[in-house]
């Protein structure tokens, strides 16, 4: 006889009703498919109230949940054309990425968070007290940073990088209005914070050029005072030479020798012959300048310069940050939980572990009744 024939006249003589009472020890890796269908709907009373009991507590836990709302909103960064006015009054080197890269930084930062929901969420209205807890702050707070974040949507091409801001709240009348007023709060936030940046590069530009007018203005100073010496020379050397008035073609040649010798290389040998008297009335009205302004070269550009740097005004309005393709909008329905998924998928586990269940107590029930045999 074949094995296949003893199997089917050993499943004839067995009666499936009695697989309960099957000793699992006896029959080894000799259970088929038949005797664990047997087994299971033996105990089919256990899979229908442990999988109804899954599928009644899914339900209850997931009708329970509050649901979640979702607004949405679209942007991109500034064209090159938007920063040309806004380069040529900052002397400044950003670029329009760099902006819009510190927007979704200040976006996603925690303290630009707290700063509006302290400043501007718990003040403004638009958090219902009826729909949170009270004294709850600290709480509404992780739920809010929470519910905000930056994603790139793969569904849109466009040649400028496209990014998405989301926000996910649990109340359906507050989500958009918080998103559009905190992607404004946040655009303000970063036009002031690349302002001020601003405002130190024209304060630093400023500085240095001051510092090139005082290097010039020290320079002045130097060359005048070298100057003051080149006069005293030269009157020394005129009154040595007793010419009071422009010198004449005739003068003694031996005078003029014993008199540069006496005094050096450094006099400029054509001053003195312009006379003691003009070169004292030069000196002394040399020594009464008091601005040397005027006799530096370059130096009205300089001051100029630094006019101009002090009447840049910085305004909010001239600046902008991100251009939105679309301000914040709600999705008309809710986007979580999926309700009629969690309810089968939490029915299917229950399923699965109500087989298992069954098949466990049949072990140990069939151990304890070997135990005994």
């Amino acid at each position: 006889m074949s094995v296949s024939s003893q199997t089917k006249s050993a499943l004839s003589e067995r009666d499936i009703s009695d697989a309960d009472s099957l000793n699992i020890d006896e029959l080894g890796d000799g259970l088929s498919l038949l005797d664990l269908m047997g087994i299971l709907i033996k105990r089919r009373y256990i899979l229908i109230v442990v999988t109804l009991l899954s599928a009644l507590m899914s339900a209850t836990y997931v009708f329970n949940l509050q649901p979640s709302y979702r607004a949405t909103a679209y942007f991109l960064p500034l064209e090159i054309k938007d920063f040309i006015k806004l380069n040529t009054v900052s002397i400044n080197e950003y670029k329009p990425r760099e902006l819009y890269l510190g927007f979704q930084v200040n976006f996603k930062s925690r303290d630009i968070m707290r700063k509006y929901f302290d400043k501007k969420l718990m003040n403004n209205g638009l958090l219902k007290k009826n729909n949170h807890k009270e004294n709850d702050i600290e709480g509404i707070f992780e739920e809010f940073s929470g519910a905000m974040r930056i994603v790139r949507p793969s569904s849109y091409q466009t040649s400028r990088p496209l990014m998405q801001a989301i926000f996910e709240w649990k109340v359906k009348e507050e989500a958009e209005p918080i998103l559009k007023e905190y992607l404004q709060f946040v655009s303000e936030e970063t036009e002031n914070l690349y302002i001020e940046k601003l405002r130190q590069l024209v304060d630093s530009k400023i500085e240095n050029v001051q510092k090139e007018i005082g290097i010039m203005r020290k320079m002045a100073e130097l060359s005048k005072g070298n100057y003051l010496v080149r006069l005293d020379e030269g009157i020394a050397m005129a009154r040595k030479l007793g010419l009071k008035k422009p010198m004449l073609e005739d003068l003694d040649a031996s005078a003029l020798l014993s008199v540069t010798k006496q005094h050096g290389d450094e006099i400029n040998p054509l001053l003195y012959r312009l006379g003691y008297a003009a070169l004292e009335a030069e000196r002394n009205a040399l020594e009464s300048r008091v601005n040397n302004d005027p006799y530096i070269s370059g130096i009205e550009e300089k001051l100029a310069e630094v006019e101009h740097l002090r009447l840049i005004q910085m305004k909010n309005e001239d600046i902008g940050i991100v251009h939105l393709t679309q301000d914040a909008r709600l999705l008309p329905n809710y986007i979580k939980p999926d309700k009629q998924r969690f309810i089968v998928i939490s029915t299917t586990l229950g399923f699965f572990v109500a087989i298992i269940f069954v098949f466990i107590s049949y072990g140990l029930s069939g151990r304890r009744s070997g135990y005994k045999g």
